[in-house]
């Protein structure tokens, strides 16, 4: 009969451990509440950090563009008569410069003749060209 009263006593303990463990669950989810609740609280400070990294976005692809029109300009090209592959490295942007053209290009016309390369280093607003046949990068003049 002992383990018989074991088995209630296990069983009673067992209840009481999942009483408990709900107990727990409970307080935890109170924790987990009020984790949430401080995290609503978070956006508003982190929203106004959202609307200043957004303005600086606008601020970065306004400076992008402006590099842009001054690479399409230095190469003697309009803006609708060429398309710029553009990207950020770091301290300058490396673009190629394209031709938009018709499907008359005689080796491939789904390939638009490349112009150049070119680097625009962003803190100058120099402007170089690669020299394809020296490999190196030249300052391109006015």
């Amino acid at each position: 009969m002992r383990e018989g009263s074991v088995t209630k006593a296990s069983a009673a303990s067992s209840s009481t451990s999942s009483s408990e463990a709900s107990s727990e669950e409970s307080s935890s989810s109170a924790v987990n509440h009020s984790d949430e609740t401080s995290a609503s609280a978070a956006p508003s400070s982190s929203s106004s950090k959202a609307s200043h990294s957004s303005s600086s976005t606008l601020d970065v692809q306004a400076q992008q563009k402006e590099a842009e029109l001054a690479v399409i300009q230095a190469a003697g090209y309009s803006a609708n008569e060429v398309y710029i592959d553009t990207r950020d490295d770091g301290a300058y942007y490396s673009m190629e410069l394209r031709e938009n053209h018709k499907n008359d290009s005689a080796a491939d016309p789904d390939t638009a003749p490349s112009i150049g390369f070119f680097r625009y280093y962003k803190n100058s607003g120099k402007i170089m060209q690669l020299d394809v046949l020296s490999n190196k990068y030249k300052e391109v003049k006015d």
